[in-house]
């Protein structure tokens, strides 16, 4: 991947991340994890796009639609795990 697709995909998986974090946050400290969790699930959707024959969205060098599906899903992913059942 090129420099450009890179900064691209950084910025978008931390427009993802804080759009997360905004919406979904407790504490002001999950937005680390929530950085993370969607820098980690963009470029897992990313190299899944690469694999995958067709072009839904592609913007350059990076698949945007595939490498968003990998980073929603991966946010609420990690959402689910760091949920806590409700102590009686």
């Amino acid at each position: 991947m090129s420099l450009p697709a890179v900064v691209l995909s950084l910025a978008v998986a931390s427009l993802y991340g804080g759009l997360f974090h905004f919406i979904f946050a407790r504490r002001a400290a999950e937005i680390v994890r929530h950085w993370l969790v969607a820098v980690a699930g963009f470029a897992a959707g990313a190299v899944l796009g690469l694999l995958v024959p067709w072009r839904v969205l592609v913007i350059g060098e990076v698949h945007l639609c595939e490498a968003t599906v990998g980073s929603v899903a991966a946010l609420f992913f990690a959402r689910w795990l760091g949920s806590r059942p409700d102590q009686p």
